[in-house]
């Protein structure tokens, strides 16, 4: 009898209900430092009902020797050198939904979460029965600066994929101080994102053809949404981002390709060729014509895919290419574009209206001309 009046005292076994099973998807290649600090913090994690799988796309550090000889509860599984984040991913969720998990949690190995973020997130998942929750993600390197909170399309503007809140601080973000727990939004980056079952079962898995590494997690939100899935991200769980994946050789995250088995000499002279390649076709662009494409004409409304489209990459070209050969007049008018660019277009019957208010003043400019010339020719005459 002590025993039950006792509020310390645990529950018994038999009553616990069991926690959901939870699967953490982590893409890798070549990145061991960074891995290597990830996984030490999420076998730490305090939800009892986690399994984790690392996909290494064919490392040639020392990744998969660490994993599999570290760690007994982490499943460590192959991918090739074309499988990108979406490829990668694809492999882990298939494995984990072969075994039995009720949940997908697709994580970068470059980010650093607290001991119960697992924890966090799943309790929120399931009190609000949410089928898709992201999480707040906020840069390492400077704490309290906001990378996103969700994302979003402005369509029929070069606006594709913002982040929301990016770069904001999070004193400056009113949402943040007293807002809502959750928030809903049309995408989000696949950075710490808790994903049911039902989902993949119902819309299949990531797009690695048309969407290979980058927008493979915007695409399959905006198609879950199409499906009637709603998506929400969570403010008060935090994934911190380390953004800095500069490593100082540019293929060592990439498998190699055409340029990188041409001579140096040829391949010096084919440099420029090379930027816009990797800029607007390699794979693991953000740019990338085909993953840009598809996306736009299948999410965007009808009346304005061929607009978003030439203004999108109308501004990639004077990013990386018009503010470095036009002179900086001409770069400091660019923002009265903008404001023309805003402007809305006459309807119709403006258009008629306008042409007439056209034709009115040439038929007054044309009779001052001709009272000029007749004025002209009297003078001569009486000459």
């Amino acid at each position: 009898m002590t025993a039950l009046l006792d509020t310390d005292a645990r529950p018994a076994a038999a009553v616990e209900t069991p926690v959901p099973l939870v699967g953490a998807v982590i893409p890798a290649r070549n990145r061991f430092p960074k891995t290597a600090r990830f996984l030490e913090g999420l076998t730490q994690q305090t939800y009892p009902g986690l399994r984790i799988y690392v996909v290494d796309s064919h490392s040639s550090d020392q990744t998969s020797d660490y994993i599999g000889g570290s760690f007994d509860n982490v499943v460590l599984l192959q991918a090739g050198d074309d499988d990108f984040w979406s490829g990668a991913t694809n492999v882990g969720v298939e494995q984990a939904l072969k075994d039995g998990c009720d949940y997908i949690l697709t994580i970068n190995d470059d980010s650093v979460i607290g001991f119960e973020f697992v924890e966090q997130v799943v309790e929120i998942a399931q009190r609000r029965n949410l089928m898709i929750l992201a999480s707040r993600v906020d840069h390492l390197q400077d704490m309290g600066q906001v990378w996103s909170t969700g994302a979003y399309n402005n369509w029929g503007s070069h606006q594709l994929f913002y982040l929301r809140n990016y770069m904001a601080w999070e004193d400056d973000v009113p949402e943040l101080q007293t807002g809502p727990e959750i928030i809903e939004v049309e995408q989000t980056p696949g950075n710490g994102v808790l994903i049911h079952r039902s989902v993949f079962e119902t819309i299949g898995l990531y797009d690695a053809k048309w969407c290979p590494h980058q927008h493979g997690d915007s695409e399959f939100i905006l198609r879950a949404r199409k499906h009637g899935y709603r998506c929400f991200v969570s403010l008060r769980t935090l994934v911190y981002n380390d953004v800095d994946n500069w490593t100082g050789q540019i293929d060592v995250l990439n498998p190699p390709d055409f340029f990188t088995r041409l001579p140096k000499p040829v391949r010096r002279l084919m440099s420029p060729f090379e930027k816009l390649h990797r800029l607007f076709w390699h794979k693991r662009s953000d740019r990338r014509i085909p993953t840009i494409g598809y996306i736009v004409l299948n999410y965007a409304p009808k009346g304005v895919r061929l607009k978003t489209l030439v203004l999108y990459y109308l501004s990639c070209l004077w990013m990386f290419y018009g503010q470095r050969v036009l002179p900086a007049r001409v770069t400091r008018a660019a923002p009265r574009l903008s404001r023309i660019r805003r402007l809305r277009l006459p309807s119709a019957q403006s258009w008629v209206y306008l042409a007439s208010i056209g034709r009115f003043l040439w038929a007054q400019q044309r009779s001052r001309i001709q009272s000029r010339r007749t004025a002209r020719l009297f003078a001569k005459t009486r000459m």
